[in-house]
């Protein structure tokens, strides 16, 4: 795949991850106060899946981050940063090992997204009462992230992805 190509289709999941979260955004929490179904995710996920190397898939979920603060705007992009890079690191990590099948992978990042969210905001407002929150929000984030998986992993099966940015590219997993 040349390079044009790769730069236009990184544009589109950063696209369709901004749509995400913007739908998202007016659903109102399904369990607890925070906590989301991480639709925006779902594209950095899919990425881990369809790039050979991490840090494409590391750019789509920056630039997503990056645009959604700017849009957002206020302090939500710190809390925003800090889970992206922390789960996206677990996530990283635990799909190059080659252990872990994506559902798990994506499980272990929604728990340490919602991680990482909660050290920023103890760190932000210097208290520690806020890891008493952890164990639920920890759940929320674990069953999001399964949830995100199990649909990525059925999307990547069902090979529908390949045939809608039509890359036959070896490239490509």
């Amino acid at each position: 795949m040349n390079n044009t190509r790769k730069l236009v289709f990184m544009g589109l999941l950063v696209a369709a991850a901004l749509a995400l979260s913007f739908v998202e955004s007016f659903l109102p929490s399904p369990v607890l106060p925070g906590a989301k179904l991480g639709f925006a995710n779902l594209v950095t996920v899919a990425a881990l899946c369809i790039f050979p190397r991490t840090r494409d898939a590391a750019l789509v979920l920056v630039a997503r981050v990056l645009l959604g603060g700017v849009f957002a705007g206020g302090a939500s992009f710190l809390y925003s940063a800090a889970g992206a890079a922390l789960s996206f690191g677990v996530m990283a990590f635990l799909e190059r090992t080659g252990r872990f099948g994506i559902v798990v992978v994506s499980a272990a990042g929604g728990f340490f997204h919602n991680f990482g969210q909660l050290a920023m905001a103890s760190a932000v407002i210097s208290s520690r009462a806020l890891w008493s929150y952890l164990p639920a929000l920890g759940l929320a984030g674990l069953a999001a992230g399964l949830l995100v998986g199990i649909v990525v992993k059925g999307w990547m099966e069902s090979a529908a992805w390949k045939h809608f940015i039509r890359i036959p590219d070896p490239e490509f997993k």
